[in-house]
């Protein structure tokens, strides 16, 4: 996308059918893109990982923004962030399925774990923040 640029969205009709076999009528929508200085990013240096591990990116109220998968130590980087607070969650992915599982109670299977980063994180609109997360 350009920069403050102004652009059109049209959607024909029935180009979208939900799963009751509805489809859409016409849909018509203007945006204007926002300048790259408006977000922020995140880099984050995991390190201790064993294992694949899922790290997730959350807004305040909990909602996934953006989730990232990694096998081993390194940094992670979210970017084109609105300024704001978020969390972190780390997902340790035993199956390597790329999602987090509940387990099996009949087979004594344990869900998988979860872990939160301590700190919340701040994202400033056009700067760099830099986290450290040592996965114990």
């Amino acid at each position: 996308w350009t920069e403050k640029t102004q652009y059109r969205l049209e959607v024909l009709p029935g180009a979208f059918t939900d799963i009751y076999e509805n489809t859409n009528d016409s849909i018509n929508r203007t945006f204007k893109s926002t300048e790259k200085e408006s977000y922020g990013t995140l880099i984050l240096t995991v390190s201790g990982v064993k294992i694949p591990v899922i790290i997730q990116l959350m807004n305040e109220q909990e909602n996934v923004v953006e989730e990232k998968y990694i096998k081993e130590d390194g940094k992670v980087r979210f970017e084109y962030l609105m300024a704001a607070k978020y969390k972190l969650k780390l997902i340790d992915d035993l199956n390597d399925n790329k999602k987090w599982d509940t387990g099996k109670y009949l087979k004594h299977i344990q869900p998988e774990r979860v872990a939160y980063f301590k700190d919340e994180i701040s994202i400033r609109a056009n700067w760099e923040s830099e986290y450290k997360w040592e996965v114990k």
